[in-house]
C-alpha cells in the first residue's frame, strides 16, 4: 500500500482472474474507497432501492485494471466507471463490500486468493515468494531461509535449494512453527522448475512451464494485446494466417451464405499482415536484432513476451515503433493492395473486417503519427508484399477522415445492419482466437 508506483508492474505479473473478484455496485465501491467502508445496511443488489449519494472526490489510491498497457492508478472516485476491474492492496480489507473468503488465501490479511484462483482457472501454477505473501508463516525456518536466499540476489540455484528445503520441512512437535498449507506447497512443487520472475516489491514469482491448456480461463484484456503469445514457441505469420483462415472457413460454413464466406476467410488470412513491419518483427523477437537478422521468415506470435509493462515499453521505444501503431491498419493497406477482389462490395467488407479485428475502425482508427515508416517486404500465401517507405508515408494514415475507414464502416452498416456487421466482425475475431489458441493445430498436423 505504501508504493502505488509499482502497482501496474506488480499486477501485470499476476493479472486478475475471475475467482478472486468480488462484484459490487459502483456507488458502494466509491464510498468504500472514500470513507473506508460503506454502510452495512444498504442493499447489496445493484439497481434496487434509491441509490445513495455519489462520491466524486478523492479516494484511497487503487488500480483500474485494463490490461498490461492500459491500466492506471486512480485517486478520484469519478475515474472508476461501471464494469471496471479495481485492484486494491489487501491491507484495505473488504469490510463494507462483502464477506471475506479466507480459504486458500495468502498474506497477513488472508484475503489474497491469486494463486488458488489462477490454478482453478486452468492456468499454469504460479506462486509468489515474497515477504508479504509469506507473512503468516514467517516464523517457519525454511521460509526464513527462502526469503534470505531471494533478498540479496536472484540466484536460481540458491532459491531452488531453499524451495526444496521448504518442501521437505516437517514439524518436529506442536510447538514448532507451522509450514505453509499443503495446497500452497503443492503449487510450489508444480511451479518449482518453471520461470523465475522478479517481483517489483522484492521477492520472485515462480511460474510453471506447462503445455498449452485450451480449457484455461482466457485473459479478458488480451485481445488488445498485439504481442500476445500463443504458446511456448514462435508461430510464423504464414502458419497463423493459415490457421485463422481455416477456422474462419469452418465457422462460416455453418452460419453464412456462400457469398459472404469468401470475404470472412480472406479477412482472416490477411488480418495480421501488418506485422510484416520490421519494427514490429523486432518487438516480437524481444528487441533482439541478431535474431531478426537470422530469421528465415516473419512471425505472428512470440514464444513468450515480457509481462512487465516497463520492459515492453523499453523494447517498443528501442524499435522505433510509434506507441499507438496498430498492425491491423497496415494489414488493411496490404490487403487493399495485394489481396482484395475486384468486387467493390466484397472488397469493402474484407478491408473492414481486417481493420476491425481488434475492435478499432468502428468507425475511427487510433491516431498514430509515424513520420518515418520503413519499407515492408515479405510474403504471405505466395504473394510478395512490397510497400516502400515513400508509398507508406504518402498514403493517408488510417486515422485521417479521408482514409476511407470511417466511410467504409457506414456503408457496411447500411448494407448489413448494426448487428449484421458486428456478427461478421465476430466471426473473424473468433477465427483469430481459435488460431492463437491452436484449436486446429493438432487436426491440421494429422
Amino acid at each position: 500500500a505504501d508504493d502505488p508506483g509499482s502497482w501496474v508492474e506488480t499486477v501485470a505479473l499476476c493479472p486478475p482472474v475471475s475467482g478472486e473478484m468480488l462484484q459490487a455496485p459502483l456507488w458502494r465501491v466509491r464510498a468504500w474507497l472514500a470513507q473506508g467502508a460503506a454502510e452495512e445496511e444498504d442493499a447489496d443488489v445493484e439497481g434496487t432501492g434509491v441509490e445513495p449519494e455519489q462520491h466524486e472526490g478523492r479516494i484511497r489510491p487503487c488500480l483500474v485494471w485494463r490490461g498490461r498497457d492500459r491500466s492506471k492508478l486512480v485517486r478520484e472516485a469519478s475515474e472508476i466507471a461501471p464494469g471496471d476491474v479495481v485492484v486494491v492492496p489487501a491491507s484495505y480489507g473488504i469490510e463494507g463490500l462483502g464477506q471475506a473468503v479466507r480459504a486458500q488465501a495468502v498474506g497477513e490479511e488472508q484475503l489474497d486468493l491469486w494463486e488458488a484462483a489462477r490454478h482453478a482457472a486452468g492456468q499454469p501454477p504460479a506462486v509468489r515468494l515474497t515477504r508479504a505473501t509469506l507473512q503468516p508463516w514467517i516464523d517457519c525456518p525454511p521460509v526464513k531461509d527462502l526469503l534470505a536466499a531471494i533478498d540479496p540476489a536472484l540466484d536460481r540455484a540458491a532459491i531452488q535449494e531453499a524451495v526444496e528445503a521448504l518442501l521437505a520441512y516437517r514439524r518436529e512437535d506442536e510447538d514448532a512453527a507451522p509450514a505453509p498449507p499443503d495446497w500452497w506447497l503443492k503449487l510450489v512443487r508444480q511451479a518449482g522448475a518453471g520461470r523465475l520472475l522478479e517481483h517489483p516489491s522484492g521477492g520472485v514469482i515462480l511460474v510453471a512451464r506447462s503445455p498449452r491448456r485450451p480449457a484455461a480461463e482466457p485473459d479478458l484484456f488480451a485481445d488488445d494485446d498485439d504481442l500476445a503469445s500463443a504458446a511456448d514457441r514462435e508461430v510464423t505469420l504464414e502458419e497463423h494466417s493459415r490457421l485463422a483462415r481455416r477456422a474462419a472457413e469452418r465457422i462460416a460454413e455453418r452460419c453464412l451464405p456462400e457469398k459472404l464466406r469468401r470475404a470472412v476467410a480472406l479477412a482472416a488470412f490477411w488480418h495480421d499482415a501488418g506485422k510484416l513491419d520490421p519494427r514490429f518483427q523486432l518487438i516480437l523477437r524481444q528487441g533482439d536484432e541478431l535474431a531478426l537478422a537470422a530469421a528465415s521468415e516473419p512471425i505472428a506470435k512470440s514464444a513468450n513476451v515480457p509481462t512487465s509493462p516497463a520492459r515492453r515499453r523499453a523494447i517498443r521505444e528501442a524499435s522505433g515503433l510509434p506507441e499507438d501503431f496498430r498492425h491491423e491498419m497496415l494489414s488493411m493497406e496490404l490487403a487493399r493492395r495485394f489481396a482484395v477482389p475486384n468486387d467493390d462490395c466484397l472488397a469493402d467488407l474484407v478491408l473492414h473486417l481486417v481493420a476491425s479485428h481488434h475492435g478499432h475502425g468502428r468507425p475511427f482508427a487510433p491516431v498514430c503519427h509515424d513520420p518515418s515508416p520503413p519499407d515492408v517486404r515479405g510474403a504471405l500465401g505466395g504473394i510478395d508484399c512490397c510497400l516502400n517507405a515513400v508509398d507508406r508515408f504518402s498514403s493517408p494514415p488510417a486515422h485521417r477522415l479521408d482514409s476511407g475507414v470511417a466511410e467504409r464502416f457506414w456503408r457496411l452498416t447500411r448494407r448489413y445492419g448494426w448487428w449484421g456487421l458486428a456478427y461478421l466482425e465476430a466471426l473473424v475475431r473468433l477465427a483469430d482466437w481459435y488460431a492463437s489458441n491452436f484449436a486446429l493445430a493438432q487436426e491440421s498436423d494429422s
